[in-house]
């Protein structure tokens, strides 16, 4: 599904009123009653309380909508206005209509207002109606207040388009933002409830027709584009009844060391389970013998070492030789870390002319992401949050403030596509185009779960599918992996070796059987 910021929703809003001539108002009442409908979903038989918190905007607007469709099917609501009455459009228009329906809409002009009523009644339900997608500024005064005092309490709230406080084009927390439990988002979902931070705090989120017509939605330009079981199903990669090994995609994985032989075999064995036809493990010399028991289906090639256990320059040579008969190289699973590993990093980025994806020691070993722009061939980088600062020279919270933004400026200046790792992870593509994926949880937080992602990544380029949607395809096919995996293993019993034993699971998930 499309991503949109709140700049482009508005667009769309525009050609719907002038182009198509439906009245905004037509717009609000639509979205007011998607919120009612959600709303009652989410209250049980006898729960009948509902507080809405609404703005002076059109985000209140909807809010009053959904006031007064609520209180004719016979809940108890009460309206709180933060901010000035609006005295014009369609938010002005609602307003008065609950007054000429003897709703009242309390005014609300310091925190104890809202403690009053709270200490009064029970409440089942707190609607968020107080900032919307315009949003840009931090939060101050009266709305950050009415931010925390939601927060403080232990209510389920349903947020309307957005939670307040979370910047739509980038999901960055504005000071204070709204932890609700559900938000209603109307036509398509904006980027900042899927990325990172915003969408820890977004809860469920439902996508509401509000009477848009097809055709503006479908011409408008996508921000992001989000990775779900739809569009894994679309963009599956059929195999040909022809194929086989040679046809299926020669890998060649570069890495390990002493005290970390499992990374590169995580990466090749994922890589096996994505698709890949033929796997090639470029190891230490001295822990061939390591690698020969750990990995059955896997052929290794044994390389010159710098010192015991740890690959350096002198590997280089024999590196670009096996490259050659190779359609996919990866770099970087338990390389670890000496002092030739720059050198060797950097003449692979050099001289490798295939495909390359590098991953964490990989990345570590770069000097800086200048030399990246000049590569024969496409680059995939997939860094986790951390090493992503480290490649910019910024601080970690740095990059957790706006991860998407920094994803995507990466990329483009770089050249390179970018898998950024964490909640929702990102693919950045060199022509400014974002992948944001749904699939995944918690449990992916261990050790080598990286490193599967890497290889079923490149497990999947040798499929009958583009770079990129083979990188997105990855992304999603590894969390899908994930959310199977937890469910019958719980969120603290999983490995990376699980990961890879519920790829094949995952695959018959995406198709549907």
């Amino acid at each position: 599904m499309k991503l949109v910021t709140g700049e482009i929703m508005a667009e769309i809003d525009r050609r719907t009123i002038e182009e198509a001539g439906i009245p905004g108002i037509v717009l609000m009442e639509k979205a007011g009653q998607g919120v009612v409908d959600q709303a009652v979903s989410m209250l049980g038989p006898e729960e009948r309380n509902i507080m809405i918190i609404c703005g002076g905007g059109n985000n209140g607007g909807d809010g009053f909508v959904a006031a007064r469709i609520l209180a004719h099917k016979g809940y108890l609501v009460h309206v709180f206005l933060i901010g000035d009455i609006p005295q014009e459009g369609d938010a002005a228009v609602n307003f008065r209509v609950l007054g000429s329906m003897g709703l009242e809409v309390i005014s609300v002009r310091d925190q104890e207002t809202l403690w009053h009523h709270i200490r009064e009644r029970e409440y089942h339900l707190i609607i968020d109606a107080l900032l919307g997608t315009g949003l840009h500024g931090e939060v101050r005064g009266l709305a950050e207040e009415t931010i925390s005092f939601i927060n403080s309490l232990e209510i389920p709230v349903l947020s309307v388009d957005i939670p307040s406080g979370i910047d739509s084009s980038s999901g960055r927390v504005l000071g204070q933002a709204v932890e609700a439990t559900a938000t209603v988002t109307f036509g398509l979902p904006k980027v900042g409830l899927q990325v990172y931070p915003g969408c820890i705090y977004t809860g469920q989120m439902e996508v509401i027709d509000i009477g848009i017509p097809r055709y503006i939605l479908e011409e408008a330009p996508a921000s992001g584009i989000m990775l779900e079981e739809e569009w894994a199903w679309k963009h599956y990669p059929h195999r040909s009844i022809e194929a086989y090994k040679g046809s299926c995609g020669r890998l060649f994985v570069i890495g390990g060391s002493l005290g970390m032989t499992g990374a590169p075999v995580l990466a090749a064995r994922a890589a096996f389970r994505s698709g890949a036809g033929v796997v090639t493990l470029g190891i230490p010399e001295s822990l061939n013998q390591v690698f020969e028991t750990k990995a059955t289906e896997v052929m290794s090639c044994p390389l010159p070492e710098s010192e015991p256990g740890l690959l350096g320059a002198r590997a280089l040579g024999p590196i670009l030789e096996k490259i050659e008969s190779s359609d996919f190289v990866v770099l970087g699973p338990g390389l670890g870390r000496g002092p030739e590993i720059e050198e060797l990093v950097e003449g692979v980025i050099k001289e490798c002319d295939r495909p390359l994806i590098l991953d964490a020691d990989g990345i570590n070993g770069l000097s800086g992401p200048k030399m990246l722009k000049d590569r024969r061939a496409r680059t995939v980088l997939a860094p986790h949050y951390g090493e992503m600062a480290r490649l910019l020279g910024i601080s970690r919270d740095e990059v957790l403030r706006v991860p998407f933004e920094v994803a995507r400026a990466f990329a483009l200046e770089w050249e390179v596509i970018l898998v950024l790792k964490g909640p929702h992870t990102i693919v950045a593509l060199p022509d400014g185009h974002v992948y944001v994926n749904t699939s995944g949880n918690p449990g992916l937080a261990t050790a080598g779960s990286g490193d599967v992602l890497t290889g079923v990544i490149t497990g999947i380029m040798g499929q009958n599918i583009s770079l990129p949607e083979a990188v997105a395809m990855g992304v999603y096919l590894h969390g899908r992996a994930g959310d199977l995996a937890v469910e019958e293993k719980g969120i603290y019993g999983i490995n990376a070796g699980d990961l890879v034993d519920y790829l094949p699971r995952a695959w018959k998930a995406i198709q549907g059987d």
